[in-house]
């Protein structure tokens, strides 16, 4: 990883073998990120910078006026996190039906939840901190991976069929640092 700077943005570019385009992530914690795929040249990703300079800066100065969200601590919260998750994915997963071998919860830096090919089920253990209503989709959100692998239009139909307002819930959870 290396820091570079395009006027007053200062990124980390990381190229990554799995990358397939190029992403742009940004967090209090690690700053602005830019991944890009291994083929990429450097004059294109500056180009990018270029490109996206305004968005980049109005998200970055957004992000810095958001309120503090003090979580508790990893260690201190995991056990709860875990036991509150389980009791959502079983809640909602009496609705779908659907198989899986584990659910974890991680102390994930730069998202809510993944699924992975396995079946198995990762939680942000900030997810106890959450209202219900946004656990509730992002407990959703990753269930319905378990049928679509994907973001497909198939897939956001099955999330819609229990959480008709995914889109505004997601919108909220973007406000949220993690």
């Amino acid at each position: 990883m290396k820091v570079r700077v395009y006027r007053d943005i200062r990124y980390t570019l990381k190229r990554h073998k799995r990358a397939r385009q190029v992403k742009i992530s940004m967090s209090v914690l690690r700053g602005i990120v830019v991944t890009i795929p291994p083929y990429v040249l450097l004059r294109d990703v500056e180009a990018f910078i270029v490109e996206k300079y305004e968005w980049i800066l109005v998200q970055w100065v957004s992000m810095q006026d958001a309120p503090a969200r003090s979580w508790g601590s990893y260690p201190a919260y995991k056990g709860r996190a875990l036991k509150h998750v389980r009791d959502l994915v079983q809640e909602w997963n009496a609705l779908y039906g659907f198989e899986y071998h584990q659910i974890r919860v991680k102390d994930m830096h730069t998202q809510w939840g993944s699924c992975s090919s396995d079946r198995r089920l990762n939680f942000n253990y900030r997810l106890y901190f959450l209202p219900k209503h946004l656990a509730d989709y992002i407990v959703v959100h990753e269930l319905c991976h378990l049928a679509e692998m994907n973001h497909s239009h198939k897939f956001w139909r099955l999330v819609a069929q229990q959480i008709p307002d995914y889109k505004k819930r997601r919108q909220e959870l973007k406000r949220i640092l993690l």
